[in-house]
C-alpha cells in the first residue's frame, strides 16, 4: 500500500525573502483545522510534513503539532531554513524537545536563494545537531542554470 503524506503549512511568515518562494501566496490551515487533519491520520501509513514560511517562527505551535502527530502518524517531518541554529548549542537546544516529542526528519533548505539570508554555518549546526539527536537530516536545494557549482556553495 502507498503511504499518504500530508503537507501542512503552519503559516506564511518567514524571516527571509527568497525570490522563488511561494509560501506567502498560499492559503494556510488554522490550528483547529491542522489538529483535525492530524487526528484523522493512520499510524500504519500516514506521514506529515510541517512547512511554512518558516515553521520555527511558530515554535510552540510546531512543538504541539509534532507531539500530537507522533502519536498518530508513521513519520513526522519539518522543513526549515535553519536560521535558529546560530550555534551548535542553540541547534541542539531547539531540536531536542522536538525529538523528544517524536520528530523523525529535519529537512533543511539551502541553495543560492537561502544562502543570501542564512549563513551556511547555521545549516551545518542544524544538520549535525539532528544527527547527534538521531533525527534523519535531509538537505533540500533548488538549482538553476546559473546556480553556483556544488563545491562553490560549500565555501563560507
Amino acid at each position: 500500500m502507498k503511504a499518504d503524506i500530508c503537507l501542512i503549512r503552519i503559516g506564511p511568515e518567514c524571516n527571509q525573502n527568497c525570490v522563488f518562494c511561494n509560501a506567502k501566496k498560499e492559503v494556510t490551515q488554522q490550528s483547529p483545522q491542522i489538529i483535525s487533519l492530524i487526528q484523522q491520520g493512520r499510524k500504519d501509513k500516514d506521514s506529515i510534513t510541517f512547512t511554512g514560511g518558516e515553521p520555527f517562527l511558530e515554535l510552540r505551535l510546531l512543538q504541539k503539532l509534532v507531539d500530537l502527530s507522533a502519536s498518530r502518524l508513521a513519520q513526522t517531518e519539518v522543513v526549515t531554513n535553519g536560521h535558529w541554529a546560530s550555534s551548535p548549542f542553540e541547534a541542539e537546544k531547539t531540536l531536542k524537545p522536538l525529538k523528544e516529542s517524536g520528530l523523525d526528519v529535519l529537512n533543511l533548505s539551502i541553495d543560492d536563494y537561502h544562502s543570501e539570508f542564512i549563513p551556511i554555518n547555521s545549516v551545518k549546526n542544524a544538520y549535525y545537531a539532528a544527527l547527534s539527536l538521531d533525527l534523519r537530516p535531509i538537505i533540500m536545494t533548488t538549482r538553476q542554470k546559473n546556480s553556483k557549482k556544488p563545491r562553490d556553495s560549500r565555501r563560507g
